[in-house]
């Protein structure tokens, strides 16, 4: 399967604000990159300059010391920082991806909590 890759650059405009182009880029992950990362858990946080999301593998669900509760472990895998100025179009290129595999595959559900099944 063939993807695209839509980017979006920063580029400064006539009186050098910030301003975004969009482009095609073409670009390769590093060796030790090119597999990824499995990830089933995300926490986004942000700054007044970026905005950080942090992927996270979330483990099996082990019984505390005490044995009164459950310690679910979740490690992080990757942490991304992304300027503020290229958010939306993040946003934007995750909902154009979205809607390409809705259409291809189906609906996206969110997985049924236990007391829903």
């Amino acid at each position: 399967m063939r993807t695209s890759v839509r980017s979006a650059a920063l580029a400064c405009g006539s009186r050098g604000e910030p301003r975004l182009a969009a482009r095609r880029v073409p670009h390769r992950a590093a060796s030790e990159l090119a597999g990824g990362v499995y990830a089933n858990f995300l926490t986004v946080w942000h700054s007044s300059l970026e905005f950080t999301l942090g992927f996270s593998a979330a483990q099996v669900p082990e019984t505390n010391e005490e044995g009164t509760g459950l310690i679910v472990r979740c490690p992080v895998v990757a942490r991304v920082r992304i300027p503020v100025a290229i958010i939306f179009d993040v946003i934007r290129a995750l909902n154009e991806s979205m809607t390409r595999y809705e259409n291809i595959f189906g609906d996206i559900r969110p997985p049924q909590s236990e007391e829903g099944a």
